[in-house]
């Protein structure tokens, strides 16, 4: 399947909280959506995930882990642009903090993310 035919969405996860943003179309899809978690652990961090809607099952694209204690305060925002990693297990997110290794081509697809606390 070649890029512009991806339907992509987002999974945005912190702790136990999960949401999911749209499926947009394209090589290069933009999600314009606001989302709320709730958390008293600046030790968590929120888990971005990138996936391709397929008609049997979803395709994983990669994904980033932003840190809480990263995250600007009040009304500054912090903007993020980050290769995607592709082969990670979740459970490694927590150690690889904002790091992002490639290990599958040459050119990753960007994502950018502008966070608030």
């Amino acid at each position: 399947i070649s890029a512009d035919q991806f339907n992509s969405y987002v999974t945005l996860k912190l702790q136990n909280v999960k949401s999911t943003t749209v499926t947009v179309k394209g090589a290069n899809p933009c999600w314009e959506q606001d989302f709320l978690f709730e958390t008293n652990d600046m030790n968590a961090g929120l888990v971005v995930e990138v996936w391709c809607k397929g008609f049997l099952w979803d395709r994983f694209l990669g994904y980033y882990y932003i840190p809480l204690s990263e995250v600007s305060y009040m009304n500054e925002v912090t903007r993020n642009q980050c290769n995607l990693s592709r082969t990670a297990e979740v459970q490694d997110r927590q150690s690889e903090q904002s790091d992002m290794c490639d290990t599958n081509s040459n050119t990753q697809p960007d994502i950018i993310t502008d966070t608030v606390h």
